[in-house]
């Protein structure tokens, strides 16, 4: 079960490849494009893994603004409530 969860925020809507690539950091995953626009990302994380996730996407997050020029706006670690 999680005890946190990993976000990232970018200005912009990611490809569909992006969205798998970011879907497969680890199961249970969750990408959403709001209404307002851009791309969400909700990573589960447990108290023993959160800061390899928050590194893991931390890292798609500085490819996709090196390569595709995408901004991150934010990555955040969340504790889940429960």
């Amino acid at each position: 079960m999680p005890d946190y969860a990993v976000r990232a925020a970018f200005d912009e809507v990611l490809s569909v490849e992006v969205d798998e690539r970011l879907l497969a950091l680890v199961p249970g995953t969750v990408v959403s494009h709001p209404l307002r626009g851009g791309t969400e990302v909700a990573v589960p994380a447990t108290a023993r893994n959160v800061l390899q996730v928050a590194g893991d996407l931390s890292r798609v997050a500085t490819h996709l603004w090196g390569v595709a020029g995408v901004d991150p706006v934010a990555l955040t670690i969340e504790r889940l409530e429960g």
